[in-house]
């Protein structure tokens, strides 16, 4: 027994006709969609930003502790060498046993010396004070020559220890120029 077809004319069958009333609905809810999903792919990107920064400074904070780290390896090597000299020597003086001689070259060994490690130590400040934005240079004309020859009677006395020989031959005296004198030496 055939039904009879209750369908309006040119609708297929199976096929459910949207009432006219919710087509704008519909689009309503598409741009709605459209808006969440641009929110969602710009968050997305801001997100990834982020976790990429992230990851730059934590490479960063892995570099300065690894050069941190260098720093302190090379500067407790440059303290402890005079450190060790003068330590030895006064331990040498402390049992009495050395000559007048051996005596005046100890006191020398040890002034050198603790001058070699209060330079270390000031360097030390000035790069604290550069770090800080401290950092001041007493700027004044500097005779170079002088500063040159200031530096080599500072390591003659070394130098002559192992055999080597230092000289400085200024052809023509140079003008001088500005700078701060303590700390060009």
């Amino acid at each position: 027994m055939a039904t009879e077809d209750t369908r309006p004319p040119g609708q297929k069958s199976g096929a459910h006709v949207t009432p006219p009333e919710t087509r704008p609905d519909r689009q309503v809810l598409l741009n709605q969609l459209r808006d969440a999903n641009e929110q969602l792919v710009v968050s997305s990107m801001r997100n990834q930003d982020l976790a990429d920064q992230a990851d730059a400074s934590r490479a960063e904070a892995v570099t300065a502790n690894r050069l941190k780290d260098e720093f302190l390896a090379v500067v407790s090597h440059e303290m402890r060498t005079p450190l060790n000299a003068v330590l030895g020597w006064a331990r040498l003086l402390g049992g009495g046993q050395l000559d007048t001689m051996r005596t005046a070259r100890a006191i020398e060994t040890i002034e050198r010396n603790t001058k070699a490690m209060a330079r270390i130590i000031d360097d030390l400040l000035d790069i604290s004070r550069l770090v800080g934005g401290n950092f001041r240079v007493d700027s004044q004309p500097v005779d170079l020559v002088a500063v040159i020859q200031g530096a080599l009677d500072e390591v003659r006395l070394a130098a002559e220890v192992n055999s080597i020989s230092l000289s400085f031959t200024c052809y023509e005296i140079p003008d001088p120029v500005g700078g701060d004198v303590l700390r060009l030496q």
